[in-house]
């Protein structure tokens, strides 16, 4: 079974250190709490104390135990052994008796609550693969990567990494059988001997009819139109469209059809016959006659930048140019900008910035922020409303947007008006389709209510806003005989208990719902919050909020590291916000869109043109650091991580608009970068 979709560099990160813990890392992770001290003092050894403790950091950093315990950055020694009195050499006496470690490592397991990765616990991965792999596109070492987070979120010890991969791969194997199957069976023989036929060359032809199909005609002309639907007739003359496959996974399908249409018919022809006909079929179903066109990529990157700049397609029109001219940049713009277009081409570039060591330096794309950004909208419309404060006397809307914290934005929502942001904020976790897998999310008190923190907590996420009145908040507890000692002034309020249990069936029929997208987001924080009152259902999530909302405002009392991490991350959606104002520049920065699918399509362009800007950037930066590198020496790692790729003054959005590259720059190769060592590039760079 092939596993090999690892890379060597995953392989190789996998159950290790492969960087120093950040600062926000090592308080989390390698503070020892007063009962985790109690914990270690029963050893009685300086180093074998020394030694447990980190071990017992270890697991909760990584999820697993290092086959060498002491195989770990300096600073995490440092850490602990300031902690614990101790002197970080006196580590180095607990490899002298290796059994003393692993002894350590059951008592560490049990105290901590973790499982071992046992039969149970791979029963249970494997139920949770399966829904992953039938509900999303995800390639297997993002699921790799997925896994790994789900286990280390369920106390569940890393298994080895040829154990995962395995499992992996044989979940995929399984599904895709279990699916060729299913679209097999809905098949006459007839209809499979017609499927057949199309990778056969008939007699007098070059091509198979399976090639002639999927050969989309290159010209923009009536003839052209005319070959377009004939080729639609033949599709629909095989008889198949009537086979019913609205009920398998969307997800699946897609990827089938990408299939057909891509592989020679030699490759579908060494296929199984059970996977053969159900890529046949698929194919069939899903081929739709869309033109193609020659030098497309230009006339995208213009019609972007035309819709993410405001400026309107005459601007960048050129009519001694083919592909620029200005009736040919409008039939692209009708044909090719959509939101599931501008939403695939901007998971690409999130993918490719979660890729970049620089953006990795920056966060592991667990960790966003939720904003909105509002704009006025003149022209008359049933999808803006008003607010004096943000729009005067004018309409308008809110462009809520998701922002990594590798400075990418995963997805955005417009919103009519400035509608209370909580209803959207869910939806952007669970509808986004990036590789990126955040957990925790921050936003400002706009993105506040009584159930998000309820809902968050039944997804498996973390809500972590700043909100603006801290000093009125309730802290709330189990029961009226707990005693919390110092905060037992602070904690007067008593949780419902009853109601959580009474609905706690219905709330994971909620979560699960919502996970696999059987609801919308949006609706179910309607529903449970209706006519300004909370249904039954909504205040039994609403007790559950107060549960962690209590947890969350002591961590945000107690810790500051923690109100830095929210400040942070929500200074990058600002920053994002900025600098989608300097690329929005045209038409006074209005939105003059009258329908909401137009208002999604241009707000869509923005969101990817910045992504565009912001991965150019790390790039850059990233090629900036590896030469002072090579040159002079290593930067701090600290100083790496205040890196920002929102810059945008050496980026001119004025003028005449140019779409040539170089040859070498188009094939890939980044520019080489310039040294502002002259004096005269000195003093231009002065304020």
């Amino acid at each position: 079974m092939p596993v090999e979709f690892l890379s060597d560099e995953q392989a190789a990160r996998y159950r290790q250190y492969h960087a120093d813990p950040s600062p926000e890392q090592l308080t989390r992770f390698f503070y020892l709490s007063a009962a985790d001290k109690q914990f270690l003092a029963a050893r009685r050894l300086p180093h074998t104390r020394l030694g447990c403790a980190v071990q017992l950091g270890t697991l909760r950093f990584l999820g697993t135990f290092l086959v060498d315990p002491l195989q770990v950055p300096p600073v995490v020694v440092q850490t602990l052994a300031n902690q614990l009195g101790l002197m970080p050499e006196q580590v180095a006496q607990y490899r002298d008796r290796l059994n003393t470690s692993y002894e350590h490592q059951p008592l560490i397991q049990a105290y901590l609550q973790y499982q071992a990765f046992d039969g149970r616990q791979a029963f249970r991965l494997t139920r949770w693969l399966y829904a992953q792999v039938a509900t999303s596109t995800v390639r297997p070492s993002v699921l790799f990567d997925l896994a790994t987070a789900h286990l280390v979120a369920q106390r569940v010890v890393l298994p080895g990494v040829t154990v995962l991969a395995r499992l992996i791969a044989r979940v995929r194997e399984r599904t895709g059988r279990h699916l060729y199957r299913q679209l097999r069976a809905r098949l006459s023989p007839a209809q499979q001997a017609t499927l057949e036929a199309l990778l056969q060359v008939g007699p007098g032809e070059r091509l198979t009819l399976l090639e002639v199909l999927r050969t989309a005609p290159t010209r923009v002309s009536a003839l052209a139109l005319v070959a377009a639907l004939r080729r639609l007739e033949q599709i629909r003359a095989l008889g198949v469209s009537d086979v019913p496959v609205q009920d398998l996974p969307e997800a699946r399908l897609a990827r089938l059809a990408w299939h057909a249409q891509s592989a020679w018919a030699q490759t579908l022809l060494r296929m199984s016959e059970e996977r053969r006909l159900a890529t046949l079929l698929v194919f069939a179903h899903v081929a739709d006659g869309q033109l193609a066109t020659t030098d497309l990529p230009l006339s995208v990157c213009a019609v972007l930048l035309a819709r993410a700049c405001n400026i309107g397609l005459k601007t960048v029109a050129r009519p001694e140019v083919p592909a620029l001219s200005l009736p040919h940049l409008s039939w692209v713009q009708q044909n090719y900008l959509r939101v599931e277009t501008l939403t695939a081409a901007n998971a690409r570039l999130v993918d490719t910035q979660a890729q970049l060591p620089l953006a990795q330096a920056w966060g592991g794309g667990e960790v966003a922020s939720a904003d909105g950004m509002r704009f006025v909208v003149p022209v008359r419309t049933i999808h803006a409303g008003w607010n004096r404060k943000y729009f005067g006397s004018e309409r308008g809307v809110t462009y809520y947007n998701f922002t990594s914290d590798q400075f990418s934005g995963f997805h955005g929502i417009v919103i009519p008006g400035t509608l209370r942001d909580s209803l959207f904020i869910l939806a952007g976790l669970l509808e986004q389709q990036t590789s990126l897998d955040p957990r925790e999310i921050m936003a400002d008190t706009h993105g506040y209510s009584e159930v998000v923190f309820g809902l968050f907590s039944l997804l498996g996420f973390r809500f972590s806003p700043r909100l603006a009145d801290l000093p009125d908040q309730r802290f709330w507890r189990m029961s009226k005989e707990d005693d919390y000692g110092d905060l037992n002034e602070l904690s007067r309020y008593v949780i419902n208990t009853r109601l959580i249990a009474e609905h706690w069936d219905d709330m994971l029929r909620l979560a699960g719902s919502l996970k696999l997208g059987k609801v919308k987001a949006t609706a179910v924080m309607r529903t449970l919050q209706r006519a300004g009152s909370l249904s039954g259902l909504g205040r039994a999530v609403a007790e559950v909020r107060r549960v962690e909302k209590t947890l969350y405002l002591l961590a945000y009392v107690q810790d500051e590291a923690y109100r830095r991490r929210i400040l942070v991350q929500l200074n990058r959606g600002e920053g994002r916000h900025a600098v989608a104002r300097a690329v929005f520049h045209g038409k006074k920065g209005e939105l003059r869109q009258r329908y909401r699918e137009g208002m999604e399509d241009q707000l869509g362009a923005l969101g990817l043109v910045v992504n565009a800007l912001v991965l150019w950037n790390t790039r850059y930066l990233q090629q900036a650091l590896e030469q002072h590198k090579a040159a002079v020496e290593s930067p701090e790692s600290g100083d790496v991580a205040r890196l920002s790729p929102l810059l945008h003054e050496h980026i001119n959005m004025l003028g005449r608009y140019d779409f040539t590259l170089p040859e070498d720059i188009g094939a890939g190769q980044l520019r080489p970068l310039r040294d502002p060592t002259s004096l005269e590039e000195q003093l231009a760079q002065l304020p």
